[in-house]
């Protein structure tokens, strides 16, 4: 039986959710043979820690873009890269280390670049023998703070990915290459037979396009001027818009279905639906972050993205645009224009299909964990 802690922190969904995806894709591969344990990798106590990591992401990330930034580059140069993670460490390592021990761990996998050195620490004080294993959750823009531990293995999912780490000065036989990790549900397209009924189960027009608009945990940036555009003028489609946890967007958009009378607009907050919205959707607009991204081309449907996290996501918009599978606008009247466009030229849907299947997407979420398990 492997034992195995899958460390993150809620910055941004992804890497909560690779770490759940990845511990149900081992369990299912090797039934009675790998039992997987979540872990968030700073100690409760560290409350003012936790706010400053998490909830100063996603305000930076929402509301003041520029101190992002500014942080951003920072984690570039390697004496910070190096006390960033040497403080967490000092913080974190005892912690993550008692949990080692409690639940009788054979191996860690480390899915936020911040907790890798505590992991390492922390492995030193149980069993320096015990396997590291850092899954780099930046598909394309990998920022060098990544591989700042270079003693453990890294699963990376782009061969630029790769040169990254090796310009860092990682061993080459310390770097395997996969495809992103999908869940289940964004494997393959539906059906097309299945979208109408799929459409009438949750109240839409099975006849009239659907418009999609997601962004993550908090919502779309600015997914209520997207709205106001096609509204304002008569859009012949229907529109929904996940807003995560964004209470305020929530509230903007009730505002403007009622003040307009936009019956086909849905407003939701929090789902476990998305696959199923995805799937009816005949046209998604959302933000670059990388599993968006490739669940949306995996089920292959038209993809505008509207906005990116600056350098750690320029990499996503650059993949989408130069495959030529999406488009990136920033203005609500160009979105809502190249929406109408696709949903008035057949012909065009088509090819962009077409395009996506070329690029032979597939989930790499069994092989990253089966090369896990024989670590």
């Amino acid at each position: 039986m492997q034992r195995i802690l899958y460390l993150y922190l809620n910055t941004g969904g992804g890497h909560i959710s690779g770490a759940r995806a990845l511990k149900a894709g081992m369990e299912n591969l090797f039934p009675g043979r790998a039992e997987g344990h979540l872990l968030h990798g700073y100690p409760p106590r560290l409350v003012l820690d936790r706010l400053v990591m998490e909830q100063g992401y996603s305000l930076a990330i929402n509301h003041f873009m520029p101190g992002y930034l500014l942080v951003y580059k920072l984690a570039e140069l390697r004496p910070l890269i190096t006390l960033s993670q040497e403080t967490t460490a000092q913080a974190c390592a005892g912690y993550i280390a008692s949990h080692i021990r409690r639940l009788g761990i054979t191996k860690v996998v480390c899915l936020h670049f911040i907790l890798e050195k505590a992991a390492r620490d922390a492995i030193r004080q149980v069993d320096p023998a015990m396997p590291l294993v850092t899954v780099v959750m930046d598909p394309f823009s990998v920022p060098p703070i990544w591989f700042g531990v270079k003693d453990q293995e890294f699963c990376v999912f782009s061969e630029r990915a790769r040169r990254s780490a090796l310009d860092e000065g990682v061993a080459p036989e310390r770097v395997r290459v996969f495809p992103l990790m999908l869940r289940k549900e964004f494997e393959r397209p539906r059906p097309p037979g299945e979208i109408p009924e799929l459409k009438r189960r949750y109240g839409f027009d099975p006849d009239r396009p659907l418009l999609l608009l997601a962004g993550g945990g908090d919502g779309l940036p600015r997914s209520d001027r997207i709205v106001r555009e096609a509204l304002k003028d008569g859009f012949e489609g229907q529109i929904a818009v996940v807003c995560g946890k964004n209470m305020l967007l929530r509230r903007r958009l009730r505002d403007l279905r009622s003040r307009l009378g936009a019956r086909d607009l849905k407003i939701y907050g929090f789902v476990d639906f998305m696959a199923d919205l995805m799937a009816m959707a005949d046209c998604v607009v959302t933000k670059a972050g990388p599993a968006t991204v490739m669940e949306t081309l995996a089920l292959r449907k038209p993809l505008i993205l509207s906005c990116y996290v600056r350098n750690q996501e320029k990499g996503n918009v650059q993949f989408v645009t130069s495959n030529k599978v999406g488009w990136y606008l920033t203005e609500p009247s160009d979105i809502v224009g190249k929406t109408r466009e696709i949903f008035g030229k057949p012909e065009l849907r088509r090819e962009l299909e077409g395009r996506i299947a070329g690029l032979g997407i597939r989930n790499g979420l069994s092989d990253l964990a089966r090369h896990i398990f024989e670590l």
